[in-house]
C-alpha cells in the first residue's frame, strides 16, 4: 500500500525515493574552524551556509525521525590546502570579516 507522504529528495547528489512522516528545515550553528562534527539525521539534504547574526549557520532539510549520525563539516579558507575535502560534498561559500570560507561535508 502506498503512503500519501512519499517524497523525492536529493541526498548527496543522488535522487532517491523515500518515505517520511515529516520533513522540516533545521539549522546548525557552525564554529569558524577547519573541521568539526555535528549530529544530523542521516538522510539530510544540505541546503546552504550563510551568516546569521554574525555566526555561520548551515540549513538542512531533514526527516526529524531519521537516525542521527556524525557528519564532518570541513571549512576551508581561500588559499588553504583543500586535499582533505576531495571526497566531501560542497555545500556553499560565505564571507565573514573580509575572509572567504568554503564549506564541505563528508
Amino acid at each position: 500500500m502506498k503512503k500519501d507522504n512519499q517524497v523525492k529528495r536529493i541526498i548527496c547528489g543522488l535522487v532517491e525515493e523515500g518515505w517520511c512522516d515529516m520533513l522540516t528545515i533545521w539549522k546548525y550553528q557552525l564554529k569558524v574552524q577547519h573541521e568539526q562534527v555535528i549530529k544530523i539525521p542521516e538522510t539530510a539534504d544540505f541546503l546552504t551556509v550563510q551568516i546569521q547574526d554574525g555566526v555561520p549557520v548551515m540549513w538542512c532539510l531533514v526527516d526529524k525521525d531519521a537516525v542521527l549520525i556524525d557528519v564532518d563539516v570541513i571549512m576551508k579558507w581561500t588559499g588553504n590546502d583543500a586535499t582533505d575535502v576531495k571526497l566531501g560534498r560542497y555545500v556553499n561559500t560565505f564571507t565573514m570579516n573580509g575572509l572567504v570560507f568554503h564549506v564541505f561535508v563528508k
